[in-house]
Formats: C-alpha cells, sequence, structure tokens
C-alpha cells in the first residue's frame, strides 16, 4: 500500500500500477488502495497506516523533512522501527 502511495506521488507509470495491483491483491479492493493513493488522510485505514503514510510522504521530499514528532506520532499509533524502517528505505531504494 505504502508503495502504491509512494509511486502514485513520484509519478512512475509502471511502478504506480504495479504496486496499486499488488496492494489489490494484497487488500482486495482497488477502492480501498486508491483512496489511499490519492487521499491518504481521508481513507479508511487505521491510524498506524496513515502516520507511515505520512512519513513516506515526507521522506518523498527529502529525509530531512521528517521529523522526530513524525516518528513518534507513529510509534504512538503503532508502528514499529522496523515497519519505520522499512517505510524510508522502502522509497529511497525505488526513488527515481
Amino acid at each position: 500500500m505504502i508503495a502504491a502511495f509512494v509511486s502514485t506521488r513520484h509519478g512512475c507509470y509502471f511502478r504506480q500500477t504495479s504496486h496499486r495491483a499488488a496492494a489489490h491483491y494484497l487488500q482486495g479492493n482497488y477502492a480501498l488502495v486508491d483512496a489511499v493513493r490519492w487521499d491518504y488522510q481521508n481513507a479508511p485505514v487505521t491510524p498506524k497506516l496513515k502516520s507511515l503514510l505520512a512519513v513516506a510522504a515526507k521522506v518523498q521530499r527529502g529525509g530531512e523533512k521528517v521529523t522526530e514528532e513524525d516518528i513518534a506520532l507513529a510509534r504512538e499509533a503503532g508502528a514499529t522501527d522496523l515497519e519505520l524502517h522499512d517505510t524510508m528505505k522502502g522509497y529511497l531504494r525505488h526513488r527515481g
């Protein structure tokens, strides 16, 4: 889901369609995937996923945009260090 979101923001057609299909396969719901891709803050997903998506959005604009408050909010929402790491590393590995 996070990869579909970031790929959509990045604008790479191949990645956004392939990650969208993968997220649909895992979630079984294109409407949910698209809600996250286009307006994650109002999408019907958990606060944990919303917080990870917020981190991913900032990482995409530049890793320095992620604040300690962002990390704390994600942790409060239930995100683990591994999930935060994967959220940040996943984008950095696939950018460009």
